[in-house]
């Protein structure tokens, strides 16, 4: 099962979100965009993280998937 987290270069959010998914034990693949890129794909919460169990959009939602799915818990 491929995960990508998808962050924005130099966000305190996106940092937050790459350390709660470490911690939690999950493997994923780490996708980090500029700022021209984050304005291309507007309307598009960053950090974001695409799994199989869904998507998930901003920190809260992020650190709530590797609180429920990370070791020890599935």
């Amino acid at each position: 099962m491929l995960i990508e987290l998808c962050v924005q270069d130099g966000s305190e959010e996106s940092r937050l979100a790459v350390a709660a998914l470490s911690q939690s034990g999950i493997g994923f693949h780490l996708t980090s965009l500029s700022s021209d890129d984050v304005l291309r794909d507007e309307g598009r919460a960053l950090p974001r993280l695409y799994s199989s169990e869904g998507f998930f959009n901003g920190l809260k939602e992020i650190e709530w998937y590797a609180k429920v799915y990370g070791r020890g818990n599935n």
